[in-house]
């Protein structure tokens, strides 16, 4: 198994009302372990009122394949991935070999 995912910003990042902190499923510093040779299946919200995210994952695409208008017709690869707030989305994050990748936002 390869660590995909580890960061301080990182699928359903939020930002908790009482520290302000953001977080992923109520974490902060979360961690994702996938298998190389696998993909990922990943929901996004953005839960906020007013804060926008704009997501990477170091260097590798995300694979849009649904939002809030629906499923895509065929998955669009993007690099970055900005739900606005309260939207949701969904992508499919190849793991094609063994790295540490960090989900980053700005």
């Amino acid at each position: 198994r390869s660590r995909i995912l580890e960061g301080q910003n990182a699928p359903d990042v939020l930002v908790n009302v009482k520290t302000g902190a953001i977080v992923l499923n109520g974490q902060q510093n979360p961690r994702i372990d996938a298998t190389t040779g696998t993909v990922e299946h990943w929901r996004f919200v953005n839960a906020s009122a007013s804060r926008y995210y704009a997501l990477r994952l170091d260097g590798h695409p995300f694979h849009v394949i649904a939002s809030d208008g629906g499923r895509l017709n065929r998955p669009a690869a993007v690099d970055e991935l900005v739900p606005v707030p309260g939207e949701r989305a969904e992508v499919l994050v190849a793991v094609e070999r063994a790295a540490t990748m960090a989900l980053v936002t700005e």
